[in-house]
């Protein structure tokens, strides 16, 4: 027997061979697993050929040490171990107390190392703590290697409708990782393509987020139900949309067109959700099937609104081409172009501007869009609004004018520019409260320089 490297063994006779395997059955009883199913040896078939031979010679001496790990019907798991599903190397079991070989070869793929096992009644459908069966974690991880373990497991009777404790189910698994040879697998096997997690995930919602198109035609294909929703009430067309999953959409939408506009828990459209995320091509396909232009979430916010707020140009003109409304508010009042402004999008200001949106909409306080500019210290925006015609003077509910928000905020900037364009600096608000007084209260020391250098220019011209 010689060292190849610190990994790899190559056993060159057959003593040598017998004491190899002898040592591993030496670890099986003193409890540890990791020599004996994970070591790098297994990535050799013929080794696996050999250890599998040197077993079944030998079954009632290995039946007896491995019967210690065999969990029949399901027993519960109290043991301490972390989560392994995302294991990347044989390596991190090393120190692994899960103990579990069935459920451990199924992780590392070799169909004929679950063969052989089976072989010495370990139950095909033992779970750990996490709830997880052998199929389930062949499953989850979806390799070409564990394919040949599902489909062996599946030939052999493996429950495919026993879930983890979310509730996920085999087919749920390989849906969600996008494995099409797997999937195509269970459903050939029956496997219920209406069975949810705990959280109302569908196999067809989980692949509509981000797996191949294939695998969303072949889920397709066995649904009668297409309307039924998660827990965050999401549909197929409202995940895809979520993912910007055109294909996706493409692919559904035809057959369950009665969707397009179906809200989530919180309101939103499928529309609503890609105007936010400024999936542009997403919009577009979702209005040429007449989607809903002005539906709003519970907030009362449009489409338009979202789109405006987020400064997603493209799709605000799309929006306005398909009849949006463009003075749409949503419960505080607030318009598309209150939005644009408040955000700082200078370029759909110009655009909502240019489709004769109201400048001087007020929102449930009374204050405009270019207040909102004012506020928060969009210069560009506060002058392109005046200029094309918003009030620079409109007072909020409590008779502050934009000159008062700039004050407070700081912007000296739009102070000057305010004043130097007709803003009264002596008006106070509803609390007597002036501008200069404003700015001295929150130190802003150069506004309140200015504007007593104002009020003294304006009070000398007075007397001259």
């Amino acid at each position: 027997m010689a060292n190849i490297n610190k990994n790899t063994i190559a056993i060159d006779n057959e003593d040598a061979e017998k004491r190899f395997f002898d040592r591993l059955m030496f670890d099986l009883e003193n409890g540890e697993t990791y020599s004996t199913f994970h070591s790098n040896q297994l990535t050799n078939k013929s080794y696996r050929e050999k250890f599998c031979n040197y077993c079944r010679i030998r079954k009632q001496k290995v039946g007896e040490l491995l019967k210690h790990f065999s969990v029949i019907n399901g027993k519960n798991d109290d043991r301490n171990y972390d989560d392994y599903i995302d294991f990347k190397k044989q390596y991190h079991f090393f120190s692994h107390q899960m103990r579990r070989p069935f459920i451990e070869s199924a992780w590392e793929g070799y169909s004929d190392i679950v063969e052989l096992l089976l072989e010495f009644n370990f139950d095909i459908n033992e779970s750990e703590k996490f709830g997880r069966t052998p199929l389930l974690v062949a499953c989850l991880l979806g390799k070409k290697k564990h394919e040949e373990v599902v489909n062996f497991l599946l030939k052999n009777k493996a429950d495919h409708s026993l879930c983890d404790k979310n509730k996920q189910s085999p087919l749920l698994a390989a849906s969600r990782g996008g494995y099409y040879s797997i999937v195509k697998a269970l459903l050939q096997h029956n496997a219920d393509v209406n069975q949810c997690d705990i959280k109302g995930n569908s196999p067809l919602l989980v692949a509509a987020s981000d797996s191949p198109l294939e695998t969303v035609k072949i889920l397709s294909s066995k649904m009668t139900d297409f309307s039924k929703c998660n827990s965050l009430g999401q549909t197929p067309i409202c995940v895809a949309s979520i993912h910007d999953r055109v294909d996706v959409l493409k692919y559904l939408l035809p057959f369950c067109n009665e969707l397009v506009s179906k809200p989530d828990n919180e309101g939103r459209s499928p529309l609503f959700i890609a105007c936010k995320k400024g999936y542009l091509e997403i919009v577009q396909l979702l209005l040429s099937n007449h989607a809903d232009v002005s539906h709003s979430d519970w907030s009362k916010r449009s489409p338009l609104f979202i789109a405006s707020a987020k400064g997603h140009d493209d799709i605000v003109n799309t929006l306005i081409q398909n009849k949006a409304k463009i003075n749409q508010c949503d419960e505080e009042g607030r318009t598309p172009l209150f939005m644009a402004s408040d955000k700082g999008h200078a370029s759909t200001v110009q655009i909502l501007i240019n489709c004769k949106a109201d400048l001087n909409a007020m929102d449930n306080r009374k204050c405009t869009p270019l207040f909102a500019a004012c506020r928060q210290g969009f210069i560009d925006i506060v002058k392109l609004l005046n200029e094309n015609g918003a009030n620079i003077t409109e007072c909020n509910k409590w008779n502050a004018s934009p000159l008062f928000a700039a004050c407070r905020q700081g912007y000296l900037d739009i102070v000057k520019y305010l004043v130097e364009n007709g803003s009264n600096i002596s008006d106070p608000d509803n609390s007597g409260t002036t501008p200069l007084s404003v700015a001295h209260e929150n130190g802003n020391t150069e506004i309140e320089n200015y504007l007593m250098k104002k009020s003294d220019d304006f009070h000398q011209s007075n007397q001259c």
